[in-house]
């Protein structure tokens, strides 16, 4: 599994290399805190990435697994250990299966955030409340 990894605080830009697991997780779990740190992972091809692992803030990161590229990608934010977890079965698997709570999102349109409101508004409808 080759990987693209930019971590801002340390300098580190790397592309198109190849790490063992232990190495992979060992670089996220030790990573910056900056909001332009981020993990891809991908097999030949970069732009047909598997996975995206992105910084966002304090223990908390964004996945990103294309379910179609580019058009429906399922996205979800995870605590540091819960995307430990998911580098692993993606490395392992290619694929996010058994993880709950991932949403669909139509990236040219929606973010993941737009789409926890939306989700949000609708629960509340469905409990006949107001959401506003």
């Amino acid at each position: 599994m080759k990987s693209n990894i930019i971590d801002v605080d340390k300098g580190m830009k790397v592309s198109g290399e190849e790490y063992a697991l232990d190495e992979l997780l060992n670089i996220v779990n030790t990573a910056s805190a900056h909001k332009d740190s981020f993990v891809k992972l991908f097999e030949e091809n970069e732009d047909e990435y598997l996975a995206t692992f992105s910084w966002q803030s304090s223990n908390k990161w964004k996945v990103d697994f294309p379910v179609e590229l580019h058009k429906i990608h399922s996205q979800r934010y995870v605590t540091k250990q819960q995307c430990l977890k998911v580098i692993r079965k993606v490395y392992e698997t290619k694929t996010i299966d058994g993880f709950k709570n991932f949403i669909n999102v139509p990236v040219h349109h929606f973010t993941l955030d737009e789409m926890l409101e939306f989700k949000k508004e609708d629960e509340m409808l469905l409990r006949s409340q107001d959401p506003l």
